[in-house]
């Protein structure tokens, strides 16, 4: 009985750690979300610039609206419903999402971005309103790259910049930014 009970446990150790590595028993998933609430940073260095961020506020993302596109099938958020629970995804073919904010009914900034879909992944599409994408490490020319504007931290699978309309604006340089993640789950990334 006991060798019964340690070859059952030694299984699913095995199966874990199978899942683990090789990423099975997984669905590919996606979450859209934003950052939230009002920070500061400095940028350009000396110049301390506010990013408002904030799903209620209309200076920030309250008009924001999301349509997530995969095969036939559109998924559609606004700045209420974010951010998102986690959701399955295809782990194959190509997803779209389009970005629309809006202030006072009118769009202010808007642009769609793709990417191919991939097995065992967990996405997530984060919205951000700032001069460029907090924490995804992009190159010094991201103002004036063409989308996406590749990015190199960990995880970043590449990051969208949308204009916002000049009167719209909370400080020169402020963009829309779509930032794409993916994760392998159990995948180590920098120390490990």
């Amino acid at each position: 009985m006991k060798a019964r009970t340690i070859a059952i446990l030694a299984l699913a150790i095995a199966v874990t750690s199978c899942d683990s590595i090789l990423g099975v028993f997984r669905s590919a998933s996606l979450a859209v979300t934003g950052p939230g609430g009002v920070s500061t940073i400095e940028w350009p260095p000396g110049q301390q610039r506010t990013l408002i961020n904030s799903m209620s506020d209309p200076r920030g993302l309250a008009g924001l609206e999301v349509e997530v596109r995969i095969g036939g099938d559109t998924l559609k958020f606004t700045a209420a419903d974010l951010p998102s629970d986690r959701f399955d995804v295809p782990e194959s073919g190509t997803i779209s999402v389009e970005l629309r904010l809006r202030q006072n009914d009118v769009v202010v900034a808007e642009g769609t971005a793709s990417w191919h879909l991939e097995a065992d992944v967990e996405w997530r599409a984060a919205v951000d309103r700032t001069p460029y994408p907090i924490s995804a490490l992009v190159d010094d020319d991201f103002a004036t790259s063409p989308n996406p504007v590749p990015c190199y931290w960990w995880w970043c699978h590449d990051t969208w910049r949308f204009d916002i309309a000049e009167d719209a604006v909370n400080y020169t340089g402020e963009s829309l930014w779509l930032t794409v993640w993916r994760v392998h789950p159990g995948e180590c990334a920098d120390v490990c």
